[in-house]
C-alpha cells in the first residue's frame, strides 16, 4: 500500500510538470499499479483479465458511448493518442483508458482482499456478456435509426445512476460481501480524486452537459455527479460487478 501511495505522489507532479494526455496518465495511475500488483502476487490473472474486458471494455464502450454521445463529457482531439473514433463519437483512447481503469480496480481487490487461488469464471458470465451483446446493438440501431431515442437531458446522472443497482443488490443479498468490497475505497477516492484534479487542471476534460450541481475543489469546478458517482462510488461499484458475473459472490 506504501507502494501505491507513492506511486499516486509520483504520478501528479510528472502528468503536471509535463502536462501528459489523458491517456497516457493512466500508464501512471493506472497501469503501474496494476503491473506491480499482478507482478507481486500473480495469482488469478485469468479471473483479473476476465473481468476487466467485461467491465472496463464490455460496461465501458456502452456508457461512453452513450455519455459522450449526450456531452457528459468530451476531450479535445489534441489531447487523444490515436484520432480514431468508433461511429465518429468513441475515441479509441477512451477504449483503451476504461480497460486500464477497471484493471486497477480489480487488481487491488484481488489483491489486498481475496484469498482464494481460483481462476474460475462464474457461470453468470455468459448470460451478462450476451445482454451486453444486445444492449449494445440495440443501441448502435437507435443511433443510426433514431438518435433522437437516445438523446437524454442530465445523461451524466440518469445514465450512472443504475450503477448503484449492483450495490443495492450486494447490500440486501450479500451484505458481509459489501463490508469487504468497500474496503476499496477509501484508496480509489484518493486516487480517482488525484487523476480528476489534475486532469481539470490542464484542462483535460471538460463537462458540457447538463448536471445536477458542480463542486469546487482548489479552484477547480466540475460536476457533483463526477464526484458521487466516480470518485466516489465507482471502485465499488466495478467489484459489486465483478463478484455477481465473473467471481464467487464471497
Amino acid at each position: 500500500m506504501v507502494v501505491l501511495v507513492v506511486i499516486i505522489l509520483i504520478s501528479v507532479p510528472v502528468v503536471l510538470v509535463f502536462k501528459v494526455r489523458p491517456l497516457i496518465s493512466s500508464i501512471y495511475f493506472f497501469i503501474i499499479p496494476s503491473l506491480y500488483l499482478l507482478i507481486r502476487k500473480p495469482r488469478n490473472i485469468k479471473r483479473v483479465l476476465v473481468g476487466t474486458f467485461l467491465i472496463g471494455t464490455v460496461f465501458g464502450f456502452i456508457y461512453d458511448f452513450l455519455n459522450i454521445y449526450n456531452h457528459s463529457w468530451t476531450e479535445s482531439v489534441q489531447q487523444l493518442v490515436f484520432k480514431y473514433k468508433f461511429f465518429s463519437i468513441l475515441p479509441i483512447d477512451h477504449i483503451i483508458w476504461f480497460f486500464f481503469w477497471a484493471l486497477i480496480i480489480i487488481s487491488f481487490y484481488e489483491h489486498f482482499l481475496e484469498r482464494e487461488n481460483s481462476s474460475k469464471i462464474s457461470h453468470n458470465f455468459k448470460y451478462i456478456l450476451i445482454f451486453s451483446a444486445v444492449f449494445i446493438g440495440v443501441t448502435l440501431f437507435l443511433f443510426f435509426v433514431s438518435p433522437n431515442k437516445i438523446s437524454i437531458k442530465y445523461s451524466y446522472f440518469w445514465l450512472t445512476l443504475p450503477t448503484i443497482i449492483p450495490i443495492l443488490l450486494c447490500f440486501l443479498k450479500k451484505p458481509k460481501l459489501l463490508k469487504k468490497i468497500v474496503k476499496v475505497a477509501p484508496y480509489f477516492i484518493c486516487l480517482f480524486l488525484a487523476y480528476e484534479l489534475t486532469a481539470v487542471y490542464l484542462g483535460q476534460w471538460y463537462f458540457p452537459g447538463f448536471y445536477i450541481g458542480n463542486i469546487e475543489l482548489a479552484g477547480l469546478r466540475f460536476p457533483l455527479e463526477e464526484l458521487f458517482f466516480w470518485i466516489i462510488l465507482s471502485s465499488t461499484v466495478v467489484i459489486c460487478l465483478y463478484e455477481f458475473f465473473v467471481d464467487d459472490e464471497k
